[in-house]
């Protein structure tokens, strides 16, 4: 019968064994160490709640450098008459704010808008109690001339349009209907003709 070769030593630590093998140890001693901890220059990071405040505060990484812009004095001369020949540069050169009719100054024009929005809403209001009370009348180009009137004096308006739309509110409402009273002035005679009707 043929003998079996002894299985060959693969360098590996055979099981149950503890120690470690020769050729890993070797390895272990050729490669570079590696640093424990922090490296030197690193910031220490605070322990207690005091240094975390008197830490200072972390700074931002540098930004992105801004693309250049392009100047005036690098465009072509044509290229700079087609553009400040259009009407939208013009407006723009001028009020720096353009297409905002009716907007009032230092304001957005969304801002504009919901400042219309709560003055209708106020000035529906307004028309309502109003309109209980029969001040305004029943013609519906004078109710709606009213209702325009109240929704311009709640906006930030000037003063001359804020009197023109009271002038207007005043010339449009009804008056409030009088009171009429019935005075009778009785004379002696007629007190006596009252008594007399009654004994009768």
């Amino acid at each position: 019968m043929e003998t079996q070769a002894p299985p060959k030593n693969k360098g590996g630590r055979p099981k149950g064994s503890k120690s470690r093998p020769k050729w890993l140890l070797e390895e272990l001693a050729a490669a570079p160490k590696r640093p424990v901890g922090r490296p030197k220059g690193s910031a220490h990071k605070p322990k207690t709640f005091a240094a975390f405040i008197a830490e200072p505060s972390v700074t931002l990484p540098p930004s992105e450098p801004k693309p250049k812009r392009s100047f005036v004095w690098k465009v072509s001369p044509a290229k700079r008459r087609k553009r400040y020949s259009s009407k939208k540069m013009s407006a723009m050169a001028l009020t720096n704010t353009p297409n905002k009719r009716g907007v009032p100054s230092g304001m957005s024009i969304k801002d504009s808008i919901r400042l219309k929005d709560k003055a209708l809403t106020e000035a529906k209001r307004i028309f309502k109690i109003m309109d209980k009370e029969g001040l305004i009348p029943d013609d519906q180009m004078a109710r709606t001339a009213l209702l325009t009137a109240f929704t311009m004096m709640k906006e930030q308006n000037t003063t001359r349009d804020k009197l023109a739309c009271v002038r207007t509110v005043l010339e449009f409402t009804k008056n409030k209907p009088t009171t009429k009273t019935d005075i009778t002035i009785k004379t002696a005679e007629d007190f006596l003709n009252e008594i007399a009707e009654i004994d009768d």
